[in-house]
């Protein structure tokens, strides 16, 4: 599955309930979503990766995941729905590796920051019909509780999908 037939399955099979949250930006500290950004996200925390990442960085920006999973025996996608499966690439994984190969970093880009198929390095999310969307960022992932009430708001939504969206997504689920 990709990411978004993934999020479809949450919210349209499972019901799953939808939540925008607000919160302090300083308590997260939020980097662009860009690859300056993604590097200082990675120099922040996962240290021990920055020179392996930045070795594999200029392949990485010009090749999709698709290329790849050419490379290997392993769906991207997959990897990411079983996070203690032997190909969930985390950094204590990663970092057991004596020499990455491009895949490997890039699978842990994708693991570990969910940097998915239509991320782009620019700062714009991206649709599939590579219309631009709204700035993106990367942040910490952060319990609300360890926020504090004080700081965060939790806003119930409702996401409509519309018909069109259903029927193309129940189509790839056959």
């Amino acid at each position: 599955r990709q990411p978004r037939a993934l999020c479809l399955h949450l919210v349209y099979k499972e019901k799953r309930p939808c939540f925008l949250v607000l919160f302090r930006p300083d308590l997260v500290q939020p980097e662009p979503a860009t690859w300056d950004g993604v590097m200082a996200f990675i120099s922040r925390h996962y240290p021990r990766a920055v020179e392996r990442v930045r070795q594999h960085l200029p392949e990485i920006k010009a090749r999709s995941v698709d290329d790849f999973e050419k490379d290997c025996s392993v769906r991207f996608i997959d990897a990411l729905e079983n996070p203690t499966g032997p190909d969930y690439m985390r950094y204590d994984r990663y970092m057991e590796l004596s020499d990455p190969l491009p895949w490997q970093t890039r699978l842990f880009l994708y693991c570990e920051l969910r940097l998915f198929e239509l991320f782009t390095g620019d700062g714009r999310t991206r649709l599939h019909d590579g219309s631009l969307g709204e700035t993106e960022y990367l942040c910490d992932n952060v319990a609300l509780a360890d926020f504090g009430e004080e700081n965060y708001k939790v806003i119930p939504v409702t996401v409509t999908i519309p018909d069109h969206v259903i029927k193309k997504y129940e189509e790839e689920e056959k």
